[in-house]
């Protein structure tokens, strides 16, 4: 039993190389940050290791592509040339939906096209 969880396991200098063949950017304090926050990584009698799955998932998600007409919430009040709070209270009305995507609490991501149709009828409302 020892044994499989030692092949499950690698130390951070092992992992801190695993992210950057997986092409994720990150340093020795931003991993070991991850690990800690996302229950990654564990400790031994001696030292830190990360679950070799766990870490490969947490790189999955992070590296999910955005879909095409989805832009972030900041690009998206770049748009219509609103504040961010302001997108963010359509959010919470719910008349806007969102993806989160991305790893650990990722990122909010709308709808282009919905943006640009929920501006035109908020700004036809207030003429």
């Amino acid at each position: 039993m020892e044994k499989d969880k030692i092949k499950q396991c690698c130390p951070t200098g092992v992992a801190l190389q695993h992210c950057r063949l997986r092409g994720y950017s990150v340093t020795r304090q931003g991993l070991c940050y991850i690990g800690m926050r996302y229950n990654i990584m564990f400790w031994d009698d001696k030292h830190w290791h990360f679950d070799k799955a766990k870490l490969d998932n947490y790189i999955t998600d992070a590296k999910q592509p955005v879909p095409k007409g989805y832009i972030t919430v900041k690009q998206a009040a770049e748009v219509i040339g609103k504040s961010i709070s302001f997108v963010y209270s359509w959010l919470d009305s719910g008349r806007l939906k969102s993806k989160k995507i991305g790893a650990g609490r990722g990122m909010q991501y709308v709808s282009e096209s919905d943006i640009k149709k929920i501006n035109d009828e908020h700004s036809g409302n207030n003429k």
